[in-house]
């Protein structure tokens, strides 16, 4: 979708609300071979995040009257580093994660966005005011998108812009005060 901006003439600075740029890594893990171990799918997940991000301390006991302090216990800074080979040799309890789990790497998204409880994509641009395609370039772009690609089912294309969402925030706000004098009365 966002190629298909771009090459739209007359459309510039195009860019994504996202991209599909943040590496992370997926875990496979071997049912069989993690029950031999008597490890669950939840106590590698869980072992793994805390090998890699930490985790706070539990409080043994707590002193009346006085401000307590979270501790949060983690690996070094160079031992946290997520990595194919760092990730291997996870210690889970006496087994290394490479002998319950498959490794891969994989890109997702940099942010999760949202609209109207949908996930959602935003395009964004600018038209060059009085330019030769300046009307219903929105329009254009969203026919080539649909001629040129095929959207799953679930998937569609929507154009919104700054009126649109204005007038969802007076409908939300409306609800809201409408809402607000009946459980008043």
């Amino acid at each position: 979708m966002a190629r298909i901006a771009r090459e739209t003439p007359g459309l510039v600075q195009v860019n994504t609300s996202w991209t599909m740029s943040r590496p992370s890594y997926q875990l496979d893990i071997d049912l069989r071979k993690a029950a031999q171990n008597g490890l669950t799918p939840n106590q590698i997940a869980e072992q793994t995040y805390y090998a890699l991000g930490g985790g706070l301390a539990n409080e043994f006991y707590r002193l009346e009257n006085l401000r307590q302090s979270n501790i949060l216990l983690r690996f070094k800074e160079d031992q946290r580093r997520p990595t194919p080979v760092s990730l291997e040799q996870v210690l889970l309890g006496k087994v290394p994660l490479s002998s319950v789990a498959e490794i891969r790497s994989v890109r997702t998204p940099s942010l999760i966005e949202h609209d109207s409880f949908r996930r959602s994509l935003s395009v964004t641009g600018f038209y060059r005011l009085g330019g030769p395609y300046s009307m219903g370039l929105s329009m254009n772009v969203m026919m080539r998108a649909n001629s040129e690609l095929s959207w799953p089912p679930g998937y569609g294309l929507e154009i919104r812009g700054d009126m649109t969402q204005m007038m969802d925030s007076f409908r939300r706000l409306l609800l809201g005060l409408l809402l607000s004098l009946l459980f008043v009365f």
